[in-house]
């Protein structure tokens, strides 16, 4: 058994004292023996009832019996017991004071909302790229606030809005963060990288086609595809670049290694342009023929660069990348 938060220790030990002399004293049956507690009204605590011939088991039984009715909420004490000693056997009463915890959970809920809410009213006038992260974060918000919802309902309050107001809000939230992805326009480029100067080489159509296809498949708007910068207002311009090299290995060895080593770096252009963002990745492929093992190191470098480009934008379009 333990006390409430705050509560001194000599009372403690005094409910403690007191619980086994009711328990030893062969006092009438009291009220909630029958199911009934009347001094805990069910609008405001959780009543759990347990009977064993255990005492220790009739306590976990109470306190069990709680848990099933709240989902598993904290702070249930053991307020009473009986000792029936006709039957032999043990009783305990266990309380949990809802309205506390209904309170903190309501409080926690309306702060959810009120940040839902908010992003929903900027749609009219923050510039689509201050948008993107409000909307994501809040609609990343929406599982912990039905998780909330439900926690609230459990104990017999009543969440606010409704269920249907709250669905409709989620969907509101869905509808706005696909409108501000296609509103942003995404630039993309891909080159090849001399590997000893660093100088950019050829374009890479294949790669640039590849990063393409992702913020395509994020639901975000390609730039410009023109040969030369685009003059289109864009949000991110994603340059890949990929040096390859080939690996002089023992000179009996039949097969031919090339490295490459690939980097895709992002720019803010809507906010400053300053670089947001630059992943890395190398590797090498290895074949019996050179070509092979170039065209495998281009495959290999252009799935990093399309893997990471994927998961950098899915991050920032659902709350979790660094702005």
């Amino acid at each position: 058994m333990s006390g409430a938060p705050g509560r001194p220790a000599w009372l403690a030990v005094a409910m403690v004292v007191g619980l086994a002399m009711a328990c030893a004293s062969g006092r009438p049956a009291p009220e909630w023996v029958s199911g009934t507690a009347s001094q805990y009204p069910e609008t405001r605590y959780a009543v759990g009832i347990g009977a064993n011939v255990y005492p220790d088991r009739a306590e976990e039984m109470a306190l069990a019996a709680i848990a099933e009715q709240t989902g598993g909420e904290a702070g249930a004490e053991i307020v009473d017991a009986w000792y029936d000693d006709g039957k032999d056997t043990h009783w305990a009463l266990a309380v949990l004071d809802k309205q506390p915890i209904l309170e903190a959970l309501e409080t926690e809920l309306s702060e959810i909302d009120r940040r839902i809410d908010a992003a929903l009213a900027a749609t009219g006038t923050d510039a689509p790229h201050e948008l993107l992260p409000r909307l994501s974060e809040a609609l990343a918000s929406i599982p912990a606030r039905d998780r909330l919802r439900e926690r609230i309902a459990k104990l017999g309050g009543t969440p606010s809005p409704d269920d249907d107001a709250a669905a409709e809000q989620a969907a509101a939230l869905v509808d706005a963060l696909a409108r501000i992805k296609r509103e942003l326009r995404i630039e993309v480029w891909s080159w090849e990288m001399d590997a000893k100067t660093g100088e950019t080489g050829d374009a890479l159509a294949e790669n640039r086609r590849a990063l393409t296809q992702k913020v395509l498949a994020l639901g975000f708007t390609p730039g410009s595809t023109d040969t030369a910068w685009g003059t289109d207002p864009v949000w991110l311009r994603v340059e890949s670049k990929v040096a390859f090299e080939r690996l002089h290995l023992h000179p009996d060895d039949t097969l031919v290694a090339v490295h490459w080593d690939a980097s895709v770096e992002i720019t803010d252009v809507a906010s400053g342009g300053d670089v947001v963002a630059v992943l890395t990745e190398e590797g090498r492929a290895v074949h019996l023929n050179e070509t092979e093992a170039t065209r495998q190191a281009d495959a290999d470098a252009r799935d990093f660069a399309a893997a990471a480009l994927e998961g950098w934008l899915s991050a920032r379009s659902s709350g979790g990348a660094d702005r």
